[in-house]
């Protein structure tokens, strides 16, 4: 019991100081959009999809 307690605590303490990354793939240096997960940036070809 003492071991899931222990296991619990780190846990949440390890999701509190965790941090959110994302990824920007592009050729003009910019950064990625912090709300974004992937941030993918072309002048030359694309495609949109839609979420739902």
């Amino acid at each position: 019991m003492k071991r899931n307690y222990l296991l619990l605590i780190t846990f949440l303490f390890a999701g509190h100081f965790a941090k959110a990354q994302s990824l920007a793939i592009n050729t003009d240096g910019s950064t990625a959009n912090a709300s974004a997960l992937l941030d993918v940036k072309s002048s030359l070809k694309g495609c949109s999809r839609s979420r739902g």
